[in-house]
């Protein structure tokens, strides 16, 4: 049961880190019509300013209503992007220019290793050349690019707004990009009860789990320690058919969650490794009669932890569907 314990205990923080944005109440939404987010040469807009899918005509966009925005963001620029392009710029470390409003900014990107799964699926974290304080991450599949680039006490996020049955490789996927000036606060959501006792984990030097040779950790204190988490990820059917590219999402939320630096002492600190991600249950748990009442129990009847033993997992983080209203 400590187990499954912990399991909530990491989707609570996993959770978090995703939400941890600057909010504001609606009347407070941003009007400013100039500072909008691209990468340079490799985004095509298709609309700006967007305030709500329903504005969204059938003659420019394909069926609308069915976009995945979520419902606490309340403007937004509708764009695509060159992924080929941008993924092989990454890739031979020319790293694209992003330009936000009128300045343009080189991001200085490292590949993160919390995986070594061949799913042609890669993240990145970094900074803005030059700028303070500022972070980039990013996921890039060969159809879609998540992930977020902060400066100056803004973040944007940049979402694949297509449901999977939409995705064709003959046209781009529709992504939104939005500020966090432009999220809406919402009431926050009670994941977990109490305190939790620390499960016993090995510990490890940077160099251990570092996925190949010429991958570098995030920068931390020399004499800091590492204890690595191994985490089988897994869905059910309705995270899996709503999301554009379930996996990269799954690894733009465990590269958000790495970078966050909350799960550790100030001794240790936490690497969270991806060891496999597994939908080969999402039937079974969405035609489970308990799914949505009874969620973390359901799943872990799913789970146990013999499953988890025989893929090399210390814990399993479940991306739940049922929940999500766009």
């Amino acid at each position: 049961m400590q187990l499954r314990k912990w399991s909530v205990v990491l989707l609570a923080l996993l959770l978090a880190a995703m939400a941890m944005v600057p909010m504001v109440n609606a009347e407070e939404l941003s009007d400013q019509t100039g500072n909008h987010f691209s990468i340079e040469s490799l985004t095509k807009i298709k609309i700006l300013n967007v305030h709500d899918k329903n504005e969204l005509k059938t003659e420019t966009i394909l069926s609308p209503q069915e976009l995945t925005i979520p419902q606490p963001v309340k403007k937004f620029d509708l764009v695509t992007f060159d992924i080929l392009a941008i993924n092989e710029n990454v890739g031979k470390k020319q790293n694209p220019i992003v330009v936000i409003g009128e300045s343009k900014y080189s991001m200085i990107l490292t590949r993160a290793n919390f995986e070594n799964i061949d799913d042609g699926i890669d993240s990145y974290y970094g900074t803005l050349n030059g700028i303070k304080d500022s972070e980039v991450l990013l996921t890039i599949a060969d159809n879609v690019i998540i992930g977020s680039v902060r400066l100056n006490n803004e973040t944007f996020y940049i979402k694949p707004v297509e449901p999977r049955m939409r995705i064709s490789a003959d046209r781009p996927v529709l992504h939104i990009i939005y500020s966090s000036k432009d999220v809406r606060q919402e009431k926050p959501i009670k994941i977990d009860d109490g305190t939790l006792r620390i499960p016993v984990i090995k510990e490890t030097s940077p160099s251990e789990f570092s996925g190949t040779t010429n991958e570098e950790p995030r920068s931390v204190n020399a004499i800091t320690q590492w204890a690595t988490v191994n985490i089988l990820v897994a869905t059910d059917n309705q995270f899996y058919t709503q999301e554009s590219n379930w996996q990269a999402t799954a690894q733009d939320i465990i590269n958000t969650a790495n970078s966050q630096n909350v799960y550790g002492r100030n001794d240790i600190q936490v690497s969270l490794s991806v060891m496999s991600y597994d939908d080969s249950k999402r039937t079974d748990l969405s035609n489970d009669a308990d799914i949505v009442s009874d969620p973390l129990d359901t799943f872990y009847e799913h789970f146990s932890n013999s499953y988890l033993n025989a893929n090399s997992a210390d814990i399993a983080l479940y991306l739940l569907g049922y929940n999500s209203q766009f």
